[in-house]
């Protein structure tokens, strides 16, 4: 009887959305079948005794990983480096204070404003 009071261009919308959200965790699920990064660390931490490249070899995520990748970043970034030492070294300790404590952490993170802003350019 509720049915009945719908009409096909009322639920037409609401298929269209569940069809799509469940293509995307489909794919989801085919990208992401590794372990989490949260629990490969606490499989490290577990068993300290074993290597991290132990725990790799056995299926978890290889060596190239996204910031090997990014590692390219910094070359896009020139423009946006600090002038001052002043200025970078406030970056770095908001860096360090979010969790990002590498070397590189300053040019990846300016290299993906960089690439935000290019992928925001071509998609407007």
């Amino acid at each position: 009887m509720f049915l009945a009071a719908i009409d096909l261009q009322t639920l037409l919308p609401f298929a269209v959305f569940g069809g799509v959200a469940a293509v995307t965790f489909m794919v989801l699920e085919l990208v992401a079948k590794n372990k989490p990064r949260a629990e490969e660390r606490l499989d490290v931490l577990r068993e300290p005794r074993r290597k991290a490249s132990d725990f790799l070899a056995e299926g978890g995520k290889t060596e190239k990983t996204v910031a090997k990748v990014l590692q390219q970043a910094p070359n896009l970034a020139k423009p946006l480096q600090p002038k001052t030492a002043e200025e970078e070294g406030k970056l770095r300790n908001r860096l360090s204070y979010a969790g990002y404590r590498n070397e590189n952490a300053l040019g990846v993170l300016l290299g993906m404003i960089v690439i935000g802003l290019i992928a925001g350019i071509i998609l407007g």
